[in-house]
């Protein structure tokens, strides 16, 4: 893995291609999504890059190893007053896909889900959050 850019694409292609909840749709950083006039479960999905440190020295300039470090923050909405399990059970599939797995160049560190859910600022959705830490290596 080269570039936080390709990190991004990795890890988008990656929940896409194995999310199970092909009816809940998985929002990504800066792309389209209009909330329904109805209320329905969507995941917002945030990809953030964290703190970037060296691994290895050697080669001279450009060639050093670095290790870049992010989260994967998946944010569950659903329709308030309508429970927790549906919100549980589309945070612990993100934790599912990633927890664990190596690929692409991409680590992905273990899945934390909860913390204090609350109400959406919208007032018609209640969040359920999993958080994923992952890293990868780059040469520069």
């Amino acid at each position: 893995m080269t570039t936080f850019a390709a990190a991004i694409a990795a890890i988008e292609a990656k929940l896409t291609a194995e999310w199970p909840h092909g009816a809940v749709p998985l929002v990504f950083d800066n792309a389209q999504f209009t909330l329904p006039d109805t209320p329905a479960p969507f995941v917002r999905t945030e990809i953030i890059g964290e703190a970037e440190r060296q691994i290895a020295y050697g080669g001279g300039r450009g060639a050093n190893e670095w290790r870049q470090e992010g989260r994967i923050e998946a944010h569950v909405f659903v329709p308030i007053e309508t429970g927790a399990a549906a919100a549980a059970t589309y945070a612990g599939a993100v934790g599912t896909i990633l927890r664990g797995q190596r690929e692409n160049g991409v680590s992905y560190m273990a899945a934390s889900t909860g913390g204090r859910p609350v109400r959406s600022d919208e007032g018609n959705y209640w969040r359920l959050t999993t958080v994923v830490d992952f890293h990868f290596d780059l040469t520069g």
